[in-house]
């Protein structure tokens, strides 16, 4: 690998982000989406030209390859005690580099990502909020052995970190800092398919048809391997995967399979009470931070703008989280 190399990746990453481009390691590939529609030709080739210096960068950065473990992924050096990050239901903590808390303090703490197990589909997931949460604290401490621990998570990740903080609490050990990002309560939830194929489209796929809701209407009855193929062709329509190659649709299958047994696991999780101090991050008239008040001691709601899917892909929305979590923190 040269200096030339780097640079040059380095080059094109800055200039792929202005154009409106995400570019990131996941699985042992290249992916990028673009929110204006698809790429030219030009820019695939400079992506496919370019993939050395690519990998090195993006691995270096932590949107590398998911490790099969949950061993925590270094996000952010900075200063201890670390802040935790917890997955969301796409298995992956690397969408907290969107937080941007280097660019809002020139003293960001330690920020560690926490991926799912199986992520990189070699081994099955845990099946439930609680098993990640026994697995994830074990790995936690190997980087910070005891408390106070510095916890958060978007979606899913907050009923996760919720989880483990209260494990702790019950160890003994304190949580002085438990972030929920506009993470859902649970109760009495029915399954929503709506919700379970359009939240897979945003995170595997990488775009929603505008006809997507329409299609999906249509389906009632039939199985989800036909709803998952006609996914399928809109995913090889998109062609999210660099390199100039696509995943086979058994590949693809396998991560349906991965993001269903996330997905259910958040659905069946029934969180305890417990004596905890809450940050919610949440949207104007939403009334989740109300019920985790149930649940908790305290709630701290701070209201953000724009919508679920789309708070980590808008960096305004993703940086306005990011230097409200940094202002809690210092406080």
């Amino acid at each position: 690998m040269t200096t030339n190399e780097i640079e040059a990746a380095l080059v094109l990453i800055t200039r792929l982000k202005e154009k409106g481009v995400e570019i990131w390691i996941d699985q042992q590939s290249i992916r990028y989406r673009s929110k204006i529609g698809a790429l030219d030709e030009a820019d695939r080739a400079q992506i496919k030209l370019n993939s050395r210096g690519l990998r090195l960068l993006l691995t270096a950065t932590g949107n590398g390859p998911c490790s099969s473990g949950n061993k925590p992924v270094l996000l952010l050096d900075g200063a201890f005690p670390p802040l935790f990050c917890i997955h969301s239901v796409s298995g992956a903590a690397t969408l907290y580099h969107r937080l941007n808390l280097h660019k809002a303090t020139n003293s960001p703490p330690a920020v560690y990502g926490v991926n799912a197990r199986g992520r990189d589909l070699s081994t099955p997931p845990h099946s439930t909020i609680e098993e990640m949460a026994e697995s994830y604290i074990k790995e936690i401490k190997v980087i910070q052995p005891t408390g106070p621990y510095r916890l958060c998570g978007y979606s899913m990740g907050g009923m996760i970190a919720f989880e483990m903080a209260a494990r702790l609490l019950r160890e003994g050990e304190q949580t002085n800092f438990l972030g929920l990002i506009d993470t859902r309560f649970n109760e009495q939830i029915e399954f929503d398919k709506f919700d379970f194929w359009v939240t897979f489209a945003n995170i595997y796929v990488g775009t929603v048809a505008p006809d997507f809701h329409s299609v999906l209407a249509a389906t009632d009855g039939q199985s989800k391997g036909t709803i998952a193929r006609l996914l399928y062709q809109q995913y090889q329509a998109a062609s999210p995967i660099g390199l100039g190659h696509q995943k086979s649709f058994d590949a693809f299958e396998k991560e349906l399979a991965f993001y269903e047994s996330l997905y259910n696991a958040s659905m069946t999780y029934v969180p305890p009470k417990a004596e905890l101090d809450v940050t919610y991050f949440g949207f104007e008239g939403g009334d989740n931070a109300r019920r985790w008040a149930t649940r908790t001691r305290k709630v701290h709601l701070i209201t953000i703008q724009g919508d679920h899917l789309g708070l980590f892909q808008s960096d305004a929305t993703a940086t306005q989280v990011g230097k409200e979590l940094l202002r809690v923190l210092d406080s």
